[in-house]
């Protein structure tokens, strides 16, 4: 006999997170796009079509047009330290 799942906030929006994300499948070269530097220092560099690499002060906040990354694609923070954070 089966349980049934307690749905709680936290869930559902992970499943509806989910659902979206299946729902949006983006054709290739879909890298998160139209990224915008609210605070911190931030570098960019493509070094092929499929990889984005993001490095970043600590503490850098970024606002992005669209965070899509699809099959074969790699967006790779590179961060100071252990300590760093990117919101």
């Amino acid at each position: 006999m089966l349980r049934p799942i307690k749905l709680t906030r936290t869930r559902l929006n992970h499943a509806m997170s989910f659902a979206l994300g299946l729902l949006a499948s983006s054709p290739a070269n879909a890298n998160p796009q139209g990224m915008q530097v609210v605070t911190g220092t931030v570098g960019v560099a493509m070094p092929n079509q499929q990889t984005l690499e993001i490095s970043n002060s600590p503490g850098a906040i970024l606002n992005w047009q669209g965070f899509d990354i699809g099959a074969g694609e790699i967006t790779r923070f590179i961060q100071q330290d252990t300590a760093s954070a990117v919101l």
